[in-house]
């Protein structure tokens, strides 16, 4: 068995345990960086499918995350590709509508409904919602008409009751496709500020034109090699296929063991799953119900049209709210037969014969395609993870477990999302300052 030193050991080599790198490597301190998978990435590495790399489709980097477009750029020399987002609700400049919306919006309600709505929402910070389950808020703060719709809304995206889940994280993880989306008039009654209660975009705002996130050029695949390579020229150690057998807290540090070697740590930044580290700690994790997850699939698709537009779509037709269809910029496509691909993804739905042909028929209107432009190549499962009020309750108090029974772990007390608070958290954690609220 090998034996290793360092001074934080990473347990995690997705975003989080990137940026904690990140965050050591600046802050002068002797990192190693360990990971059960063959590799760095966590649910952004791609997957080959007959043959072809094909990314999993996830949000990479919004255009307003300036410190990991930052870090993309200044320290690992990759070049970002815009990509275009438009809604199937989205209106043009003028009233003439440019798409259609067939889930409700304010403009469908009635003028008191609204009016309501606005009153109740102008009364709520983010700070006051943030571990109120999301029925109870819904409930208390549009009134019974507008919160039953949400909620039937919402049982139909997460396949289960929603009623406990954290409205703080759905909120982060994209629950704003969810709410009635706004309008002018309704921000002329709340005011520029909407509030975390309504959606933050009126519909004459979503145009097409509108950058919806930033996407590596070359794809993930080469953006997680160049990662590789500087936390290799960076950090004491990367270790793959590494998975954790053991744990022991002391007062000044701990070792982790694996199959094949030991690894002594002054501080254990722990940036995987919370679940996995109470267990090494003999801590009672919440029972399953507490801990949420939604069904998705992602559908790949290759397109042999070549010079289709970059586009992020929003459609409300394939059994659920949340359709979405992009292509990935030219830069990515395949080298085969000059194909490119189409990633969508929805909740709720099997790969079916009938899902396949009606995915793919939406695929061509959607991206303006000739029919018979697609075809399907495979399929793949996925969950996401929508933290309950219960579970939230409990990874705080995990966190406080960390914090005062064994120092040497820094964990965050509330789910990262948004790569921006990812990165920013876990600086603040290797400078002393995590395991907060904030």
């Amino acid at each position: 068995m090998t034996n290793y030193s360092c001074e934080d050991l990473i347990v995690g080599g997705g975003m989080q345990g990137i940026m904690a790198a990140r965050a050591g490597v600046r802050a002068g301190r002797d990192c190693i960086l360990i990971d059960k998978a063959d590799g760095v990435g966590g649910i952004l590495r791609p997957r080959m499918i007959d043959g072809v790399s094909v990314d999993p489709g996830c949000h990479i980097w919004g255009a307003q995350e300036t410190l990991n477009l930052n870090f993309m750029e200044d320290d690992l020399g990759i070049a970002l590709e815009p990509v275009l987002g438009h809604c199937e609700a989205s209106l043009t400049l003028g009233d003439s509508i440019a798409r259609h919306l067939s889930t409700p919006t304010f403009e469908s309600l009635p003028e008191h409904v609204r009016m309501e709505a606005a009153d109740r929402a102008r009364m709520h910070s983010a700070d006051e919602i943030a571990g109120v389950p999301m029925g109870e808020l819904w409930s208390a703060a549009f009134g019974a008409e507008i919160s039953g719709m949400l909620m039937q809304m919402a049982t139909r995206l997460y396949g289960r009751d929603p009623h406990d889940l954290a409205l703080c994280a759905a909120t982060q993880m994209g629950m704003s496709r969810l709410k009635l989306h706004t309008c002018d008039e309704l921000r002329n009654m709340v005011g520029e500020s909407l509030g975390p209660l309504l959606c933050s975009h009126p519909l004459d705002t979503k145009r097409e034109a509108v950058t919806k996130f930033m996407y590596p050029r070359g794809g993930l695949g080469q953006f997680l090699e160049r990662v590789a390579s500087w936390l290799s020229g960076h950090v004491q150690a990367v270790h793959t296929n590494c998975n954790v057998r053991g744990l022991e807290i002391h007062a000044d540090g701990g070792v982790v063991r694996t199959p094949d070697a030991e690894f002594r740590f002054e501080r254990l930044l722990w940036c995987c799953n919370p679940l996995a580290l109470a267990g090494h700690l003999g801590i009672e994790t919440p029972v399953k119900a507490a801990v949420a997850g939604s069904p998705w699939r992602s559908f790949f698709y290759t397109c042999s049209q070549t010079d289709i537009a970059v586009e992020y779509t929003h459609d409300f037709r394939i059994a659920s709210p949340m359709f979405r269809s992009w292509s990935p910029p030219a830069c990515m496509s395949t080298q085969i037969d000059r194909r490119r691909w189409v990633i969508v993804e929805c909740p709720g739905v099997g790969e079916t014969d009938e899902t396949v042909a009606q995915v793919g028929r939406e695929i061509e209107r959607l991206h303006r395609v000739p029919e018979g432009s697609c075809k399907f190549i495979a399929s793949q499962a996925q969950v996401r993870f929508y933290p309950t009020c219960t579970y939230m309750s409990w990874l705080r108090d995990l966190s406080d477990s960390c914090e005062t029974l064994a120092r040497p772990v820094a964990l965050p007390p509330v789910p990262l999302y948004g790569k921006d608070v990812i990165a920013q958290w876990w600086s603040d954690a290797v400078v002393g300052i995590g395991n907060s609220d904030d």
